[in-house]
């Protein structure tokens, strides 16, 4: 990394908006850590202690620290377990998508002709496809769990990571450096992989940190509309979908995970602009 380069990620990453971002971010990863560990339980009901306030204590003193929802289930449990679950689905539906779009990518760029035409036909028509629209076709034609949908999301979510790569190797297979190593002879998996994708790689860094925060959002969609993870299993958008029409006698079970995902999604979008902008070749 050049001294350049390191300069602009300092001056990008210690702005205020994105340094509590970074905090925002520690503090559910940190939350979905230690959620298999809580005491409570975010499946254990007490049917004595429903709709109960922040702060709520029971007879058994356990204190509900942001009360309890309508079978009397631990709403903070349940949040920590719910931010397990979109980092679960969101960083493995990502894992999967870079995967699939870096290769079609470079295959498109770099070889052109048939093979770019090809990939880049299937890019365009399934770009053409709403992207949650898509991805509850494929979850309500195969049934909703966590391993469908973590392909669902990965398998729909690539497009822009191979539009991205294929743009970019279009510009990089030009380069000097890389003709030379075509020259002296080098394969080209070696040309693509240590000449080519490095040099992707900051923009990947950027557009997966911008994907991440799309892919956790269309999972608490499909789980609001219960095409994502099934109850008794929580997650943000499961409780914010049954917590909906106890709204007017207890604000906090929809309010309290809508708030996590907003101050989640918006991080993550905070620290990819953060990262755009220390990478941008301009800048």
């Amino acid at each position: 990394m050049s001294g350049s380069l390191r300069r602009r990620l300092w001056r990008a990453l210690r702005r205020p908006r994105v340094v509590a971002s970074v905090l925002v971010l520690i503090l559910v990863a940190a939350a979905a850590i230690y959620a298999p560990f809580d005491p409570i339980g975010p499946t254990k009901q007490d049917l004595f202690a429903t709709l109960k306030p922040p702060g709520f204590r029971s007879p058994s003193g356990v204190v509900h620290l942001l009360g309890t929802d309508q079978l009397g289930r631990d709403l903070l449990s349940r949040l920590l377990m719910g931010a397990r679950i979109s980092l679960t689905i969101g960083l493995a539906s990502l894992a999967i998508a870079l995967v699939i779009g870096v290769a079609f990518g470079l295959l498109a760029g770099y070889f052109g002709g048939v093979v770019d035409s090809v990939i880049t036909g299937i890019t365009e028509t399934l770009m053409a496809l709403p992207f949650v629209l898509l991805a509850i076709a494929i979850v309500a034609a195969v049934g909703p769990s966590l391993p469908v949908l973590i392909l669902t999301l990965g398998l729909t979510g690539w497009v822009s990571f191979a539009k991205l790569v294929r743009g970019r190797v279009l510009e990089l297979r030009e380069e000097d450096y890389v003709q030379a190593a075509v020259s002296l002879g080098a394969s080209t998996r070696r040309v693509l992989l240590r000449h080519v994708l490095p040099n992707v790689a900051p923009l990947l860094l950027v557009d997966g940190t911008l994907q991440l925060g799309t892919l956790i959002l269309a999972e608490a969609g499909l789980s609001f509309l219960g095409l994502g993870i099934q109850p008794p299993t929580p997650s943000w958008g499961g409780i914010l979908s049954e917590g909906q029409i106890f709204i007017a006698v207890a604000w906090w079970i929809p309010t309290l995970p809508g708030v996590a995902l907003l101050l989640t999604i918006l991080s993550v979008n905070l620290l990819g602009d953060a990262l755009r902008d220390a990478l941008s070749p301009g800048d």
